[in-house]
């Protein structure tokens, strides 16, 4: 007994180093973490009632395939100067994702920017997008709202059980992060294999279905994200992102856009990119972002009169 006691009394030890560690270390774990842990101070940036901020919405398509530099140069809003770029892009998010983060850092804090420019793929904007439900408890959803967020997004058990313990360990909510710096180092043909999957992962996300959903496609998160722009006096654009694989984005997220009057500009059917530019299998590379936000720009100063996107 006393030596299942000594390797209980080990493990807790561990699992409270691995802890501490990983709390310690978190910013460095990746940039994500980092941009993560960043978000507060982004908020502070957006001055309330800026009349030159705007607040970049996405994941890792966006932070890959829009040039900020180029686009802060290029981009006149309606007031004149400059576009003030801010960003919100976790890896792997969507909609459920950035509609809470706008609220905890955005409506939560005052801040206030001008315009919110959503990039997302073809599947981002629906309901049943990929969640990363450890995320959301580490870094979106304040300890006070939590039971009541489990509540309305009516999790099973499959999606319930990592919020709940990624709320109560950052080992836990980094685990994916931790895996693959050990992985990178000790397994070989680590990274090949994981740009492989990468690839054909962004492939199933575009033409899922033979390019249709299963069941019904609903965009509650959607609209609630494009009523929150709206309370702020935020104007919203949506850009669909370049991927290897032409793609149109839902009808239903394309009525909804409609309907509340949202720009919408296309990269992903309209503007076609070589497959060199996209060296990972999914993300644009400098010249291919570049590229792209040059055409986004042109859209943009294009849309942005004195009223405004239409």
């Amino acid at each position: 007994m006393r030596s299942e006691i000594k390797v209980l009394l080990f493990l807790i030890v561990c699992l409270l180093a691995g802890e501490w560690g990983t709390r310690w270390l978190e910013p460095a774990l990746s940039k994500d973490v980092e941009h993560l842990a960043g978000l507060e101070t982004m908020a502070t940036r957006l001055e309330p009632r800026g009349r030159s901020n705007v607040l970049l919405l996405g994941n890792s398509l966006t932070r890959c395939g829009i040039d900020q530099g180029l686009l802060r140069e290029g981009w006149r809003l309606p007031s004149g100067e400059a576009a003030q770029v801010e960003t919100m892009y976790p890896d792997a998010s969507g909609i459920l994702e950035w509609g809470q983060g706008f609220r905890r850092y955005v409506m939560e804090t005052g801040s206030r920017p001008e315009v919110v420019v959503v990039g997302t793929g073809r599947v981002h904007l629906i309901d049943s997008s990929e969640v990363q439900s450890e995320r959301l408890a580490a870094w979106l959803v304040p300890k006070d709202e939590r039971w009541a967020f489990v509540k309305d997004q009516k999790w099973g058990l499959e999606e319930a059980i990592p919020f709940w313990l990624a709320s109560w360990s950052r080992l836990f909510a980094n685990r994916e992060r931790i895996e693959p710096l050990v992985f990178y180092r000790l397994v070989p043909g680590y990274e090949e294999t994981s740009r492989l999957i990468n690839h054909e992962r962004g492939l199933a996300m575009v033409g899922r279905s033979g390019g249709k959903e299963q069941g019904a496609v609903t965009t509650r998160h959607l609209q609630r994200l494009i009523d929150d722009v709206a309370k702020v006096g935020a104007k919203l654009v949506v850009v669909a992102m370049p991927v290897p694989e032409k793609y149109e984005l839902p009808r239903e997220v394309v009525e909804v856009l409609k309907a509340n009057g949202v720009l919408v500009i296309d990269g992903g059917s309209e503007h076609a990119m070589e497959v060199e530019r996209f060296p990972d299998g999914y993300h644009l590379d400098a010249e291919g972002a570049r590229r792209f936000t040059t055409l986004l720009i042109e859209r943009l100063n294009a849309s942005f009169g004195d009223t405004g996107p239409r």
